[in-house]
This record gives structure tokens, C-alpha cells and sequence, in this order.
């Protein structure tokens, strides 16, 4: 089979410090550079600040490190054609959403706010986060750049186009993965 029939996918899991974006940001591109072969590379919710950040989630020593954790791992990413998701918090006009940021050849690309928010049994994800309806600005500014914002995006890379979508979303009746699909994204 030819290299060019196939798209090589990871879901990476790193060793994750709770509010050590900057440890966790190596330790993603650790994994970036272990996958050099990976044409898309995704990483879990929150990976960046780690899941269970809790009410450190109000912080916004936390929220600035996670967008410059994200820029270091856009730069780890300059020169290479992965495509690479991870996820971090992200402030928005006095409203924090749980995003999936897609980075490409090192580029922020864009954030994909969660639209379903869990709030029962252990999670309680509505305490800090805000569920993203589809109205929310179309562009956010991470560190210097100005970036695509929404539930709609989809990201290229070569020939593959992702739709993402953050754990809750996927399980609902009509998922974000159904309109990704619709919008021409071939890995969701």
C-alpha cells in the first residue's frame, strides 16, 4: 500500500500535572516527537491544565499559562504537517469554555468550544465552564493572533479534514460530528 492511502491517526494520553500547563505543554510535545509518522495527533480534554483543575479554573494565572502553553506547542509543531489537538480553557468575553485547540505547522488554527456540559453524577463541569450554543464571537485573540472561534470549524491538513468534537458532544442524539460531516470533514 502506497504511504499516501492512509491517514495516520493517535490519540495520545500524557502524564498529566494538575495546573502545570508548562509541564504538561513538554510533555505533549514529547509525544509529538515520539509520533513524527502521525498525520493527526489528539490529545485529551483539557490536557493542557489537566481535567481536574476544579475551581483553579477561576485563576487566571492558570488561563494565561495555558494559552502560552499552547504557543509553545504551536512552535514544537513549525515545520511539521501534523495536525495536532489538544485541550485547554479558554476565557471569552467573561466566559470560560472547554476547547479542543487544533495547531498546525506552528499555528494556532482555532478552538472548538464544548457544547454539552455534563452536570451530573461526578462532573460538574457547568460550575466553571460555559456551553457554547453556536452565538459566541467567530474569532478569539491567543497571545498575539487573532483565531477562528466556534462549534462549526473544521481544520485541513493535506488532504485530511477534522471535525472535532469534546467527549460529552459525542454523545448526543445529533452530535457536532454529524454537522462536521456534513461540512466536508472526513475525520471526526
Amino acid at each position: 500500500m502506497n504511504t499516501h492511502d492512509f491517514v495516520r491517526l493517535t490519540a495520545a494520553t500524557i502524564k498529566t500535572r494538575i495546573a502545570d500547563p508548562a509541564a504538561n505543554a513538554r510533555e505533549i510535545i514529547q509525544m509529538l516527537q515520539a509520533a513524527p509518522d502521525s498525520d493527526v495527533l489528539v490529545f485529551p480534554e483539557l490536557a493542557v491544565t489537566a481535567y481536574t483543575c476544579g475551581d483553579l479554573f477561576g485563576q487566571s494565572k492558570l488561563l494565561t499559562s495555558a494559552v502560552e502553553s499552547l504557543r509553545t506547542i504551536a512552535e514544537a509543531t513549525r515545520g511539521k504537517q501534523q495536525l495536532v489537538v489538544v485541550g485547554a480553557p479558554l476565557e471569552v468575553q467573561n466566559s470560560l469554555y472547554n476547547c479542543a485547540v487544533a495547531i498546525h505547522d506552528g499555528r494556532l488554527l482555532g478552538a472548538v468550544p464544548k457544547q454539552f456540559i455534563p452536570n451530573y453524577k461526578e462532573f460538574y463541569e457547568s460550575r466553571w465552564f460555559s456551553s457554547a450554543h453556536g452565538a459566541e464571537p467567530r474569532e478569539i485573540v491567543l497571545g498575539d493572533h487573532t483565531v477562528p472561534f466556534g462549534i462549526d470549524l473544521v481544520f485541513q491538513a493535506g488532504r485530511v479534514i477534522v471535525g472535532v468534537e469534546v467527549c460529552e458532544d459525542l454523545w448526543m442524539p445529533i452530535p457536532p460530528s454529524s454537522v462536521h460531516a456534513l461540512a466536508g470533514a472526513n475525520v471526526l
